[in-house]
């Protein structure tokens, strides 16, 4: 009766009785090796380095995580787990510190009139001047007369007395899209610099292209050399800034 209130002592078919309470006093422990790996995590070392422009850096070794194998033994009371404790470790590879070169170099460009040093960034959107020792400006951004009819000039040309052969740079950290043969451009290279950005160096030196399509470069690095392949009148190096797939005036973003 006491299992059973309202039950009255009077019992009919179909009732439903509780005869007992089971009470499970007996737990079932369980302690078992359990053999894992477990990835070891590598360090940064940052370098400097007088090849790379300042406010620039390039990852000369990429860090690889190492792997322990370690042997625990685990205790489970009825299918939990209650303990573990390591009872041995064993490193199956050692991990590989990245390498972080950063520029420490400055960084010549044209500034109202006169070729300066500074770091690599001088400025909110700036860029580095991309031909190394080009302080001529030849030819700025929109419309001029070329071999007698207007013309619209998407760029802008620098060059120097025997700029040929003048290193061409990355003004910006970037991916490179297109490295070589662009008809009226020559040897020319485009640099993705995400954010809508990209800029282009054209009429490059034949053979001078030193990057390559997927390539990661870092702003001031060299990508080529001045020359006057494709539709050129002359040795320069032909500029380009596109935001969005749009040409605009470069000037600005390098102070020219």
């Amino acid at each position: 009766m006491s299992l059973n209130p309202g039950i009255s002592e009077t019992i009919k078919v179909g009732d439903e009785l509780l005869v007992s309470h089971e009470v499970n006093y007996v737990q079932l422990k369980v302690v078992k090796t359990e053999v894992a790996n477990e990835e070891i995590a590598f360090s940064t070392v940052r370098n400097n380095s007088s090849n790379l422009y300042k406010g620039t850096t390039r990852v000369t070794t990429r860090g690889v995580k190492g792997l322990d194998q370690v042997t625990r033994l685990v205790t489970y009371v009825d299918g939990v787990k209650v303990d573990s404790e390591e009872i041995n470790r064993v490193t199956l590879r050692n991990p590989v510190n990245e390498v972080i070169a950063v520029g420490t170099k400055t960084v010549s460009y044209y500034n109202g009139g006169s070729y300066t040093s500074s770091s690599y960034v001088k400025g909110h959107g700036s860029l580095i001047w991309p031909a190394v020792g080009c302080h001529t400006v030849s030819s700025r951004y929109g419309y001029r007369i070329l071999y007698g009819r207007s013309n619209f000039h998407g760029g802008i040309d620098l060059t120097t007395g025997g700029a040929r052969g003048h290193t061409v740079v990355a003004a910006r950290s970037g991916t490179v899209t297109t490295a070589g043969w662009g008809g009226s451009y020559g040897y020319y290279v485009i640099i993705n610099h995400g954010n809508g950005m990209s800029t282009l160096y054209a009429h490059m030196l034949s053979g001078s292209i030193c990057v390559r399509p997927g390539q990661y470069v870092s702003g001031g690095s060299a990508v080529g050399k001045v020359g006057s392949t494709g539709n050129s009148t002359g040795p320069h190096l032909h500029f380009e800034v596109r935001i969005n797939g749009t040409r605009v005036n470069p000037a600005p973003y390098i102070g020219a």
